[in-house]
């Protein structure tokens, strides 16, 4: 049976189907650009990492960047897969269950907000902690005997 004749027998328009699943979260022109910035620095500077990050294949969490050679998380507060921060407690309490996993796999999660990535504050930040790996390492060049 088409639609006109179920509408001329029931005198009613056929229910509207509600989508089933949720629409991709959008993010806010702040993180966008944090997530540029920060890009673009840790290009410049050689530092080796990966974009869009998920711990578990199986969930939908992601981190926004991840630093391979110290196995570093770096969140920007404000994307779309922040969980939103607002609303019901038990999105909140996912978005930090994601945290807790990824201690527990190794890795070691850091958030920074939008002004911290504009100001320069987290690309000084990661080149200490490279540096420190660097420094914490025993010198090849001076013989051991």
């Amino acid at each position: 049976m088409d639609e006109k004749q179920y509408k001329a027998l029931i005198n009613k328009a056929l229910p509207k189907r509600k989508p089933r699943t949720l629409p991709l979260p959008k993010a806010k022109q702040s993180y966008l650009e944090a997530d540029a910035i920060l890009t673009e620095q840790l290009q410049q500077h050689g530092v080796g990492f990966e974009r869009q990050f998920q711990i578990n294949k199986t969930k939908h969490c992601r981190f926004d960047f991840h630093i391979v050679k110290k196995r570093i998380l770096i969140e920007i507060e404000g994307s779309p897969w922040s969980g939103g921060r607002r609303g019901k407690l038990s999105n909140k309490a996912w978005n930090m269950g994601r945290y807790d996993e990824a201690e527990e796999r190794g890795y070691h999660c850091e958030r920074f907000d939008y002004i911290a990535v504009k100001y320069g504050y987290v690309i000084g930040w990661m080149l200490h902690q490279l540096k420190e790996d660097a420094v914490d390492g025993t010198d090849q060049t001076i013989s051991t005997d």
